[in-house]
């Protein structure tokens, strides 16, 4: 591959790499700094500090570790801690008895008591950012869940995988907050803790986590740009294999920023298995240095050694067949070879770098700066894995150095390009005025063409204007019909009982109510008897007209089992509705289907419980701060079965004497089956609940606000889907 790229403007070229790669690494480092205060015997002592002047805090010290157990609240009181472990750090180094390190595989718990400043207690909302911890975990704070761990047991059999890096929000209840980890580890080389956890105000922590997906989204962008545009140049000048061997070299490092650090393809692929990103991890490494080493073997063939090209080749394909072939905890613990190969590689490329430039090979200098730069990533990023020291991860600005040069070196190549463009444009002068010649000639005949086009045009004009009269028809019609859609919009809201009405009885409550269209399939029901309320959310057939007339036929039948008939029990008032849906639409003798689904409670106040029966729709409520959810029974109000065959399920609840102590949610599938985010899909269920979960502790007001900025946020340009129709209400 031959590189034109000498003079003056070769060495400034080179010294702006230096440079950018010297400001660059200046600003991560500093960017990564954070104040830190050392743990002690497992306390750590902010009361006297200040997050919104020092800046965000790095959980690192001494914790309180129990070897094989899972502890949390009282239990500390009872056990003492196996040891004072320091973190961040590998289990594997930890000693109990002396001269005896723990195994790689186990599981234990880790406790941290930090004393936050009097000012924040009750009163701010502080942040928590999770980085690596191997290999699955759960997290309490103030001994409550906040994560949601996937299978974490206490063997390799009940313990699943899962690397998650992620930011956990609560606000201090007390002067001193518990941190509790619960960690298990039967699928890799590491265990426990093994970078520092991040304490600090949320918005504090919000900035870092976008900050930091900012730049690996950033540099994953620009490695995959760069690895389509050096497969292009392969494409059309094959003959330049170190392009291809390039671009190869580019994905891979752009697949390795997804599944290292913060460990994105978990965000992008929640349901992707474990062990592929694990795979991945270790592959992305193992196939990055044979590809460098062939890269450079071609760029440069008679510096090179070719003997060192295919000894790389042969190593890295022995350790990706042990990772494609064997368990992640088998593999994993064959690392540290392959680093020391590394470091030996990278000895030799610099006796190369070297030898280039005594010998000024074309693009040595703007060549050496990249690798050097890329090397010392390389080298400070291996350190760090094995905790020789603690420094921030520099392999991003390496990357970028090492590509930016690479970049440079091919704009030398299409600068020599221009100068046969030039050469060109002589001849493409004496080509126009042959075509001036050539255009003067059609332009005759495209007059001529004009006037036939004049005369086809007349035609579209009275064509034209017989559309528009058309058009005045429809917008006519259309706006006699849409007035006739409004007054049944008014008609439709005069049935349903106010807001205020509910929050008669239920003060602290809220109802998000959004028509897809002018009129809604979905209604509330509210009524009252003595001590007992009865509250429904219903999602009828349809939405739009055909909806809100289902919507009028149930709320009546509703009226009247409760009114009329007396019925209080929600499996009665369910099977009464659903008899009188269909003898009101003869559904004994057609072919309607027409229907409705149902969340529908009895609150008895004088007894202190509440009864849930539903069809289709479930009851979510929380009590002690703890989410339960009773599925409504897998049946359709209205359509085929005939009263006598159905029968709905009853569920009693007995509420807490207090009052305020439990909430419950009631809803149709129109907030959650909204098309929305980055990759225009549903919310889903689980995370409609999660969401529910996470403000569970909120005024039912402020939940209120929440839920519907967040829907409207999810949803963006993207069209309403569906009725939306939530009920929360504290009791």
């Amino acid at each position: 591959m031959q590189f034109v790229f000498k003079s003056k403007n070769y060495s400034r070229n080179a010294c702006l790499i230096a440079l950018l790669f010297f400001l660059t690494s200046f600003f991560s480092c500093h960017q990564a700094k954070k104040q830190s205060s050392e743990a002690r015997n497992g306390k750590l002592d902010l009361s006297a500090y200040n997050f919104e002047t020092d800046g965000t805090v790095l959980l690192k010290g001494e914790w309180e570790f129990y070897w094989q157990q899972y502890l949390q609240g009282l239990d500390f009181e009872q056990v003492k801690p196996s040891i004072i472990a320091t973190v961040p750090n590998s289990w594997g180094n930890y000693e109990i008895e002396k001269g005896k390190k723990l195994s790689r595989e186990g599981y234990a718990t880790y406790r941290l008591l930090v004393k936050v400043p009097a000012q924040y207690k009750e009163n701010e909302l502080l942040g928590i950012k999770t980085k690596f911890i191997a290999t699955n975990y759960a997290l309490f704070i103030q001994n409550k869940l906040v994560n949601h761990p996937h299978n974490l047991g206490t063997s390799a059999e009940t313990t699943e995988g899962y690397y998650n890096p992620d930011v956990y929000y609560f606000t201090p209840q007390r002067d001193t907050v518990e941190i509790v980890l619960h960690i298990a580890n039967y699928a890799g080389r590491l265990g426990g803790i093994t970078q520092a956890i991040t304490l600090g105000k949320a918005s504090q922590i919000r900035r870092s986590y976008e900050a930091t997906m900012m730049i690996s989204f950033f540099l994953f962008g620009v490695l995959v740009v760069m690895g389509c545009y050096h497969i292009s140049l392969y494409i059309f000048r094959q003959k330049e294999a170190a392009t291809l061997w390039f671009a190869f070299f580019c994905f891979t490092i752009a697949i390795r920023i997804l599944v290292t650090d913060d460990y994105y393809l978990t965000d992008l692929f929640p349901q992707a298995p474990f062990e592929l990103g694990n795979k991945l991890s270790y592959l992305t490494f193992y196939l990055a240095v044979p590809l460098l080493a062939v890269f450079i073997n071609t760029l440069y063939p008679q510096d090179f050694s070719k003997w060192v090209r295919k000894i790389c080749v042969v190593i890295g394909g022995i350790f990706s067949l042990s990772v494609l072939l064997t368990k992640g905890f088998f593999y994993s613990q064959f690392l540290i070879y392959f680093q020391v190969t590394t470091l030996l590689a990278i000895a030799y490329a610099i006796y190369f770098v070297i030898r280039i430039l005594l010998k000024d090979r074309e693009g040595s200098i703007t060549f050496a700066v990249g690798m050097l730069t890329i090397f010392a990533a390389a080298v400070n990023d291996i350190l760090v894995a094995n905790f020789v020291f603690q420094l921030p991860s520099i392999m991003p600005v390496g990357l970028f150095v090492f590509v930016f040069s690479q970049t440079l070196i091919l704009s030398k190549k299409f600068s020599n390009a221009f100068s046969q463009v030039e050469s060109l444009s002589t001849e493409l002068r004496m080509n126009n005025e042959q075509l001036e010649l050539t255009v003067k000639q059609r332009t005759m005949e495209l007059n001529e063409a004009n006037e036939s086009l004049s005369q086809n045009l007349e035609e579209l004009r009275t064509n034209i204007e017989l559309i528009n009269d058309q058009n005045k028809a429809i917008k006519a019609q259309n706006h006699s019909i849409t007035s006739s859609i409004n007054y049944a919009k008014n008609i439709q809201q005069n049935i349903l009982p106010s807001v205020q009405t509910i929050q008669q009885q239920f003060p602290d409550s809220f109802l998000i109510f959004k028509p897809k269209d002018i009129v809604s399939g979905d209604f509330y029901y509210f009524n009252q008897k003595g001590n007992k309320l009865i509250l429904a959310a219903v999602d009828c057939t349809g939405h739009g007209v055909p909806g809100a007339f289902m919507s009028l036929i149930g709320y009546e039948i509703l009226n009247e089992l409760f009114d009329y008939h007396h019925i209080i029990e929600p499996a009665h008032i369910l099977k009464g509705l659903h008899i009188g849906i269909r003898k009101l639409l003869k559904q004994e003798s057609s072919i309607s289907r027409d229907g409705m689904d149902i969340a529908l409670v009895v609150i008895d106040k004088e007894k202190r419980e509440l009864k849930f029966a539903g069809a289709k729709n479930p009851l979510v409520y929380i009590e002690n701060g703890k989410m339960e959810v009773i599925n409504g029974d897998n049946l359709h109000i209205g359509g085929h079965a005939s009263g006598e065959e159905i029968q709905f399920t009853q569920t009693t609840i007995p509420l807490p004497k207090n009052e305020g102590e439990f909430s419950f949610y009631l809803f149709s599938d129109g907030y959650h089956d909204q098309f929305g985010g980055e990759d225009n899909k549903k919310l889903m269920k689980r995370h409609f609940r999660e969401l529910l979960f996470q403000i569970q502790s909120m005024p039912m007001h402020e939940q209120e606000t929440l839920l519907t900025e967040w829907h409207e946020d999810w949803k963006g340009a993207i069209p309403q889907t569906d009725d939306v129709l939530v009920i929360g209400a504290r009791v």
